[in-house]
């Protein structure tokens, strides 16, 4: 990505659509993604942190509860530590415009031609920065009362992450997730061909508040990552209830179990078109077991949130 300091592009010299206060710009005529600053000089913001740690410790203790995770949870899990991080996300401001031909499927698998043209205003985040084993990617939305960063005003025990992320890569990314979900609203079954421009209003790194709580579990380590500004969790694991998964795996089993010798005891005596519905009910009852095996395998590690593989996208009006 090469910068600009003239409203042309700096690849083909061709005019860049550009307006008032945009900092990134595509080249219409050949792709090129021109920002205006140095990638030093992108603008910084913060989010102010509304959660102390004796409630990030309370809100833990809170989500143990629930019947899928160990029934002694609460009772033996440790809370070893407790700490407040400024994750830096990259927010990506822009308008994605795009032009679609090719078909979708219709009754009996005919195939209809279609053109598709949509012009979205979007909003992109993802995380700046190595954050290790987190599991942190991107957040549903970046909240909040924002404020220029100033390092001074965090608390002092809080820890701000590095950026290690460019912006050229922020902006490619922000690009693919931003096509990902165009491609997904237009509901086309195949694409013939596609010519998408991003006009871009602006990026910058958004720190933000998130409490990371360590707790251990009869040997074992897990994390809870909270949000500091809303108290919401972000991204958790705990020990699955040995009580919850039996039940899952017994209630599949005894559903499987009834379905396939009916289904076979049906298919010994039939005839005609009707042999295939009866194969069908042996077919659906070992699906079902197979499906309570594997959920009583998933189970045993409870995980929520969805930080990890979220889009981070939000339709914004530009």
């Amino acid at each position: 990505m090469a910068g600009i300091t003239s409203l042309l592009c700096p690849s083909c010299g061709a005019p860049l659509p550009m307006e008032e206060g945009d900092l990134i710009a595509e080249c219409a005529h050949c792709g090129t993604n021109s920002y205006l600053a140095e990638e030093e000089d992108y603008p910084k913001f913060m989010v102010r942190n509304c959660v102390g740690a004796q409630s990030a410790r309370e809100i833990c203790k809170e989500w143990w509860g629930g019947l899928n995770k160990a029934r002694d949870i609460a009772k033996v899990a440790a809370i070893d530590d407790v700490r407040l991080v400024y994750l830096p996300f990259w927010n990506v401001k822009s308008s994605i415009f795009a032009w679609f031909t090719g078909y979708t499927r219709g009754s009996k698998g005919a195939i209809h031609p279609r053109e598709a043209v949509t012009a979205d205003g979007m909003k992109w985040n993802g995380l700046a920065c190595n954050a290790g084993d987190l599991g942190v990617e991107s957040l549903p939305s970046l909240e909040g009362d924002m404020e220029p960063f100033d390092a001074s005003k965090l608390e002092p025990f809080a820890i701000p992450y590095a950026v290690t992320e460019s912006l050229t890569a922020a902006i490619s990314d922000a690009r693919s997730a931003m096509m990902t979900r165009v491609r997904k609203e237009i509901q086309m079954s195949g694409i013939y061909q596609e010519e998408s421009y991003m006009i871009g209003k602006g990026a910058g790194i958004v720190y933000y508040p998130v409490w990371i709580v360590d707790y251990s579990y009869k040997g074992r380590l897990y994390k809870v990552l909270l949000d500091g500004f809303w108290g919401r969790v972000i991204f958790a694991k705990a020990p699955g209830s040995a009580l919850y998964r039996s039940a899952v795996f017994t209630g599949a089993a005894t559903i499987g179990t009834f379905l396939v010798p009916l289904g076979l005891k049906a298919l010994s005596v039939c005839t005609g078109r009707n042999c295939g519905g009866t194969l069908g009910i042996s077919l659906l009852g070992l699906g079902i077991c197979l499906a309570g095996y594997a959920a009583f395998r998933a189970l045993s590690i409870i995980q929520d949130g969805k930080a990890i593989g979220a889009t981070g996208i939000e339709k914004v009006r530009i």
